[in-house]
């Protein structure tokens, strides 16, 4: 993997799986924390990852949500006059 392109765009295989593998270069002490947590909570490292990407997520997707509905409420923020009128 070049050392300047972190991680990789992946595309799963089979467009029914909605999983796709991700690797990437991690400085070691982020990799010692999440061993560390991963250790006191008798889970795998993988799994502490894995939740912490999805809550992560969620809460950009919940920021965009939000963006999105004050966007749409703000005459401000409107391309055109006809777009605050419905």
């Amino acid at each position: 993997m070049n050392e300047k392109q972190p991680f990789q765009y992946a595309q799963p295989r089979n467009p029914e799986n909605h999983t796709v593998e991700m690797r990437m270069r991690v400085p070691k002490y982020i990799v010692d924390a999440f061993d560390a947590v991963s250790i006191a909570r008798r889970m795998e490292r993988y799994e502490l990852v894995l939740m912490t990407l999805k809550n992560e997520a969620d809460q950009w997707l919940h920021e965009a949500s939000l963006l999105t509905n004050g966007a749409r409420s703000n005459p401000l923020l409107a391309d055109t006059e006809d777009a605050t009128n419905g």
